[in-house]
């Protein structure tokens, strides 16, 4: 899925807190449609920058519950940003002295809710520090954003290191049976028979 987003400076209050926000546009129609169950989503985020290094932060993603909210990542500010599930989908931890990698925010259940009818509200993630009080611990991560705002030179932005939602998801062919029996070579497998949901269409048949 394409991805827009903030970088998490771009949205700060006086307080110095930070927030980033993220919106993937909707994949075509005929790749994933909706109705589609989605069997993983995973946000991924990279950072090679972060500030401070007194303790561990830990990172939340939380679903924008509003999605009639425009997105306009130039002029986002802390008061006009959209409202969010207060309860968190995922949290990652940044621990002390980590820098270069990536960070994975499991979103299925809310990437379902996506794709559960036409109508469900796709408004996008926010990120969050999941403790934001005064005494909490200072610093965090700077993520690679897929636009950069700023006057870098955008050639200098590497293209791999964009945010990226990774949907896992395959169309309904057989049910695997519970397992009952286990070997010294791992269990035994059985699975329904394949029922062809199209037989009168040979252009989906695979052959081997």
């Amino acid at each position: 899925m394409e991805c827009a987003g903030v970088r998490p400076e771009f949205q700060t209050a006086s307080a110095g807190l930070n927030r980033a926000l993220l919106y993937f546009g909707a994949a075509d129609a005929d790749v994933l449609p909706i109705g589609t169950r989605i069997d993983q989503a995973k946000l991924e985020l990279y950072f090679d920058q972060a500030l401070g290094e007194g303790a561990a932060v830990t990172l939340a993603a939380h679903e924008i519950t509003d999605d009639s909210w425009t997105w306009d990542p130039q002029n986002v500010s802390w008061n006009n940003q959209p409202p969010f599930a207060a309860t968190a989908a995922s949290t990652v931890t940044r621990n002390v002295g980590e820098l270069s990698r990536w960070h994975s925010f499991d979103v299925t259940a809310m990437v379902n809710a996506w794709y559960a009818s036409a109508g469900a509200p796709m408004g996008g993630i926010l990120i969050k520090a999941a403790n934001e009080a005064k005494t909490a611990p200072v610093g965090g991560v700077s993520y690679q954003a897929m636009d950069d705002f700023t006057a870098v030179d955008p050639l200098t932005v590497d293209p791999t290191a964009h945010p990226r939602l990774l949907v896992t998801f395959g169309k309904p062919s057989v049910t695997l049976n519970q397992p009952t029996l286990a070997t010294s070579v791992g269990a035994s497998l059985s699975w329904s028979a394949y029922a062809d949901p199209t037989p009168g269409d040979a252009s989906d048949d695979l052959a081997e």
